[in-house]
This record gives structure tokens, C-alpha cells and sequence, in this order.
């Protein structure tokens, strides 16, 4: 058994439920086409690793078939909890149940995140460090991972879906004396000034008719 554990959140791509912001902006359907492209193109980053496990925790529960067909993935798992927090804390609970030695959580916002992002968290896990931080420009974060063992404080009494969501977290950490490593920080797609060329030469590869 892998001792590794990536655990990927996503949704289906219902339009109006996922990237509402920029579907403000762009139209819902566009938004959704977006969000699907980024979800396949970050596991086609993943995939041929065989340092850890991929699994897939999803919203919402009654989509597991689709989600199951569109992704042609059976590792998948609905995410557990009222909010954000409880639904990090599960899926690390049910992870080291599993018997996992490091688990890292990452979302589908991120686009800039490689292979070697994932492989290089796994490392620092497996050295001296307790847990692992990626931070994103707009006060949250794109990764969060653990050895061992849960740490649930971290996700009580946070602001989620703020710009204070990083900051209050690496509090808690330091509070708690947690040894600690943050990662580089990086770009969340969810404003349509986040769609950069990078970006958009990535969505072009999947869907070229697709106009912005």
C-alpha cells in the first residue's frame, strides 16, 4: 500500500453552482466549461505518479454516477460536513483511518500546481515536518497536508471563503506549535482577471472554440 494520500475536492460542473463569480462575468455555461477543463487538465498532472494514492472527494452526494462517468475514476468519495472546515477535518480523519501515513487536500482552483507541487509536499511530510502549507495571493490556500495524524483546531473558527482564511490558519499552527513548512504561493482562478494567457492557452487546448 502507498503511504501517500492526495485527496482532490471538486464538484460537478453544474453551471450556476461552480465559478459563480466569474460566471457573473462570462455567463454560467462558459464558467462550468472552465471549471471541468481545469479539473482535467490538474489530474493530468497527476495521474502517473506512483507515489501516492489519488483520491476523489466530491459534491454533491447524489452526483457520484456522473461524477464517476466524467471523470473515469473509482476512487471517489462525498465530501462529509456542514461547511468547509468539517469537510477538510473528515476527509483527513477517513484518510489516516485508512491507514495513510501523509495525506495532503487540494482543491481544483489552482491550475498552476504540477506533479512535482505534490511530490515535494509528500517529502517534506516524510522529513521533520508535521504539516504543509500552499498559500494563494488571495489570502487563502491551494494545499493543505498532514503526517500521522489529524489536526482539526485547524479548521475551527475560520473565515472561510475570505482573505483571512491563510492567515488566521498559520495562527493556529504556530499557537499550537505545529512544525510547519509553507509552500510557494500561487494564482486561485475565480475572478476573470485571474484568466491570464497562461490560462487561457490551457483552455484553448481542450475546448479551442471556447471564447472568453
Amino acid at each position: 500500500m502507498l503511504k501517500n494520500n492526495l485527496i482532490i475536492f471538486l464538484k460537478y460542473p453544474e453551471p450556476g453552482q461552480v465559478k459563480t463569480r466569474l460566471g457573473k462575468v462570462i455567463g454560467y455555461e462558459k464558467a462550468a466549461d472552465i471549471y471541468s477543463i481545469l479539473i482535467k487538465h490538474l489530474l493530468s498532472q497527476f495521474t502517473n505518479s506512483k507515489n501516492y494514492k489519488i483520491t476523489i472527494q466530491y459534491s454533491p452526494e447524489q452526483r457520484a454516477r456522473e461524477i464517476s462517468e466524467w471523470l473515469k475514476i473509482k476512487n471517489i468519495e462525498p465530501q462529509k460536513g456542514k461547511n468547509l472546515g468539517e469537510k477538510l477535518s473528515h476527509a483527513f480523519d477517513t484518510s489516516f483511518t485508512k491507514g495513510y501515513l501523509n495525506t495532503v487536500v487540494i482543491g481544483t482552483d489552482c491550475i498552476e500546481l504540477t506533479n512535482d507541487n505534490i511530490e515535494k509536499a509528500f517529502r517534506i511530510l516524510s522529513g521533520r515536518f508535521e504539516s504543509v502549507v500552499g498559500p494563494t495571493n488571495d489570502g487563502g490556500y491551494y494545499l493543505i497536508g498532514f503526517s500521522k495524524k489529524n489536526y482539526p483546531l485547524l479548521f475551527k473558527d475560520i473565515d472561510w471563503s475570505s482573505e483571512k482564511v491563510f492567515k488566521q490558519t498559520i495562527k493556529k499552527i504556530n499557537n499550537a506549535k505545529i512544525k510547519n513548512k509553507i509552500l510557494n504561493y500561487y494564482n486561485d482562478i475565480d475572478e476573470i482577471s485571474d484568466i491570464n494567457s497562461n490560462v487561457i492557452k490551457i483552455i484553448k487546448s481542450y475546448k479551442p472554440n471556447l471564447r472568453i
